[in-house]
């Protein structure tokens, strides 16, 4: 049986090893050398004091920045729960720092989970320091679902909780079917935080100034 510690250092220790496989080119300029390393693909996995995996990256096409960086062009990021793949992310880039345990994904990215009813989540940058439970979502976020959407302009998203805590301000649409033509009425508000638990599937409100605090089951 491996042991856990060494599955552990493989994450970091395997992306050392690819990098004599790199395709080096070099060019000068003004007497200074500029290197890009690129690697063809990574498919990579880290994992838990137990065994089972924590998450796995791949990339059809990775860059060595300084050895400690790699960049990740159209990166799939996968987070398991008990041995099993939970949430899938993906976005245009990624950097993955080996030095801190740190991955970022920049733009259009999209976070999906296994459920029957899927969750829909996107933003523009997420930064997780793969060490810690929580996720830092920037940008546009942007949550939709058949009875309702949520955007701020960033959230925390816990993914051990699998809470995501929207900040302020927040803006909502809540989607109720109307019994006279059948189509949903829309109701456009705004909040100061809102949770949304996508175990319960159930979506909080909290207002602050005016008291506000209402609890939605989708």
């Amino acid at each position: 049986m491996v042991n856990n510690s060494y599955k552990n250092r493989l994450f970091s220790v395997c992306l050392l090893i690819m990098f004599a496989s790199f395709i080096t080119s070099c060019s000068r300029n003004n007497d200074t050398e500029t290197f890009t390393k690129i690697m063809r693909d990574i498919d990579i996995k880290n994992y838990l004091k137990s065994g089972d995996p924590k998450f796995s990256i791949k990339s059809p096409e990775s860059y060595n920045i300084n050895n400690i960086t790699v960049k990740a062009i159209s990166p799939i990021l996968i987070i398991f729960e008990e041995s099993k793949p939970n949430y899938k992310i993906t976005a245009k880039e990624a950097l993955i720092k080996l030095d801190s345990n740190d991955i970022e994904l920049f733009s259009d990215v999209n976070i999906s989970d296994k459920s029957t009813n899927p969750l829909f989540l996107k933003c523009d940058y997420l930064h997780w320091e793969y060490n810690l439970p929580e996720i830092i979502l920037k940008g546009k976020v942007y949550l939709k679902s058949d009875e309702f959407s949520l955007e701020s302009s960033s959230a925390i998203f816990h993914k051990e909780k699998e809470e995501i805590t929207f900040h302020s301000p927040v803006k909502y649409q809540i989607y109720k079917p109307n019994r006279v033509n059948k189509e949903n009425t829309v109701l456009r508000t705004l909040s100061e935080s809102a949770i949304y638990n996508n175990k319960t599937k159930r979506l909080l409100f909290e207002s602050n100034k005016k008291r506000v605090r209402s609890l939605i089951e989708i």
